[in-house]
């Protein structure tokens, strides 16, 4: 199959929307557990939607990114699923370790859920990275 660039353009764009989504849907539902989990008493709906708009920001380019340099044998499906499980609990694990830092900062639980992409990211590409067969000539023996 010809890769033209045009599917390849369209593949992307794909990404990059699929990338926002899955991003927003791990961010929503890592910060609703997270603030489910730790009570810290904040408004759920304002942080939900907050960590929804951060995750499709920083899942748009990091899905495409990944997908085409390190996930080329993963199929879709997994890696959407894949990559937005170790996002969701990243993001809550930074979210915890916010809280018992006392710092409430935003930075543990982004890096965290960056850090669970990635995570997820190597976890798939070590799963699928089997090597192409190669297709050797026959050894001819001498009779």
């Amino acid at each position: 199959m010809k890769s033209s660039p045009a599917r390849i353009a369209a593949v992307t764009a794909g990404l990059l929307v699929a990338g926002a989504l899955f991003g927003s849907i791990a961010a929503a539902v890592g910060s609703a557990i997270a603030v489910a989990i730790t009570d810290r008493g904040l408004p759920p709906w304002e942080i939900v939607s907050f960590a929804a708009l951060i995750g499709g920001v920083l899942g748009a380019p990091l899905l495409p990114v990944t997908s085409w340099l390190l996930l080329r044998r993963v199929p879709l499906g997994l890696s959407f699923v894949g990559t937005t499980v170790g996002t969701t609990l990243g993001g809550v694990i930074g979210w915890i370790a916010a809280v018992t830092a006392a710092g409430n900062s935003l930075g543990w639980p982004v890096m965290g859920a960056v850090i669970g992409f990635f995570a997820a990211v190597l976890v798939l590409r070590m799963r699928f990275s089997g090597g192409r067969e190669v297709a050797r000539p026959a050894s001819r023996v001498a009779v």
